[in-house]
C-alpha cells in the first residue's frame, strides 16, 4: 500500500507517533545543551539528573575530570580517533579544547554537586580499566 492509498486518521496517528517519539527522545541533551551554554553545565546536568528521577529512573553520576594536556593526548589515541569523527580533525579537536576550558568552567567545584548517586573522579593519571572499577565499586555495580 503506498503512503497515498492510506486513510488520513491513519496518516495522521503515523505522524504525531513518529514526532511525538523524536521529539520525546532528543528534547533533553538538546535541553541540556541550551542550559550548559546559558546557565552552566553544572546546572544542565543538574537540571537532566532531577527530570530523569522524577520519571522514577535511577540515576548515577560520574564526572570524569582529566588535566587539560591529558585530554588532548588522548584524544590523539588510535580507539579515541576510530570512535569519535569529531576527534580526526586533532588541529581544530585541540584548539576547540582549548577555547571551551578557557571559555566555560568545564568541571563542577568539589563539593557542588551533593546527590547520592554521584562521584567525581580525577582519572588523568587512571587507565580505563582503574576507572571502571571505581564507578563499580561506588555503586555496587
Amino acid at each position: 500500500m503506498k503512503w497515498k492509498d492510506y486513510p488520513q486518521n491513519i496518516k495522521v496517528r503515523l505522524i504525531t507517533s513518529f514526532f511525538n517519539r523524536a521529539v520525546s527522545s532528543a528534547v533533553m541533551p538538546f535541553m541540556a545543551l541550551f542550559f550548559a551554554l546559558e546557565m552552566s553545565k553544572v546546572w544542565a546536568g543538574q537540571r537532566t539528573y532531577t527530570t530523569d528521577y522524577a520519571k522514577g529512573v535511577e540515576v548515577c553520576l560520574v564526572e570524569l575530570q582529566a588535566d587539560i594536556e591529558e585530554r588532548i593526548e588522548r584524544n590523539k589515541t588510535d580507539h579515541r580517533l576510530t570512535h569519535k569523527a569529531t576527534k580526526r580533525d586533532i588541529e581544530w579537536s585541540e584548539a576547540h579544547l582549548k577555547e571551551a576550558a578557557h571559555k566555560y568552567r568545564l568541571n563542577s567545584i568539589d563539593g557542588e554537586i551533593t546527590k547520592e548517586n554521584y562521584i567525581k573522579i580525577n582519572n588523568t593519571h587512571l587507565t580505563a580499566a582503574e576507572t571502571a572499577k571505581r564507578i563499580q565499586e561506588r555503586f555496587n555495580l
